[in-house]
């Protein structure tokens, strides 16, 4: 669960683009390309043909880097807004604290269970950024929360 203001920097971050994140981030990779592709510019007029082999054979790497960057933060920007979900509130009106939960449209004065019981001889599990339950008897899976 968190609290208005993180959820908003929340929101805020969740909002951004992958690219955004990418300039952010990995400002140094950006310089390196940038750098990179004036040695190879520099390499063709010379008619140093090694060399430029050689820096485009960096670039690609360095390209390669930035796909997984921007695949990661992707991913990373998916787990987070899939991890919200309780947000605390405060009523204007009665300085008393509300919850909703911005997944189902569900609002409460009551806090939620950050951990809610599962039944006897059921998991909790994280794959791919996607919470689900596991029951190792019958062998079962479920993306949503097992029945008591």
């Amino acid at each position: 669960m968190r609290t208005g203001s993180v959820d908003m920097a929340l929101v805020s971050l969740l909002q951004r683009t992958p690219e955004t994140q990418l300039e952010s981030t990995d400002t140094l990779l950006l310089e390196e390309m940038a750098f990179l592709e004036e040695e190879l510019a520099r390499a063709h007029a010379a008619g140093a043909e090694d060399k430029a082999k050689r820096v485009d054979k960096l670039l690609q790497n360095l390209r390669d880097r930035m796909r997984e960057s921007i695949k990661n933060v992707e991913t990373a920007m998916q787990s987070l807004s899939q991890e919200v979900e309780w947000v605390a509130y405060r009523d204007e009106k009665t300085g008393q604290l509300y919850y909703f939960n911005p997944l189902t449209g569900q609002t409460q004065w009551e806090r939620p269970s950050d951990n809610p019981q599962l039944p006897p001889g059921w998991t909790e599990h994280v794959s791919s950024g996607k919470k689900f339950y596991y029951n190792r008897e019958t062998k079962q899976s479920s993306f949503s929360l097992p029945a008591q």
